[in-house]
């Protein structure tokens, strides 16, 4: 698949309302380099995770763990950063994940993405 197609079936689990092949998006690593991709995933990882069940399972199912390795590899990409980190805080209205997040380097990958995209406001806002 390509990455338009992928977008494609990202929205589609989107609406569907299921975190869980989102996140398995997220790691595939044939997607790994592509930033479009990886953007998507993130957007829709976040939007999905503002509701409590999806956040849970996301947690569980190595969202944090995915959306760090994400920000991490692609540091100067804004849009990457800025979709992981409403990814991100979105994981972490929930206790568990933010201890998660805290213990697997989301702390210090939400602190980079800020320092390096120092005027993009989205960043600096989930951040």
């Amino acid at each position: 698949m390509d990455s338009g197609d992928v977008k494609r079936e990202l929205r589609k689990h989107e609406n569907s309302r299921n975190v869980i092949p989102v996140v398995a998006w997220l790691t595939i690593s044939q997607y790994h380099d592509d930033v479009d991709v990886q953007a998507e995933c993130l957007r829709v990882l976040g939007n999905m995770c503002l509701d409590d069940e999806n956040e849970r399972l996301a947690g569980q199912r190595g969202g944090i763990e995915a959306v760090v390795d994400a920000m991490t590899r692609h540091r100067g990409h804004e849009e990457v950063q800025e979709y992981g980190c409403w990814a991100l805080g979105n994981m972490c209205r929930d206790d568990e994940n933010e201890r998660l997040a805290g213990q697997r380097g989301g702390t210090e990958a939400v602190v980079d993405a800020m320092t390096r995209h120092r005027g993009h406001e989205e960043v600096q806002e989930y951040g």
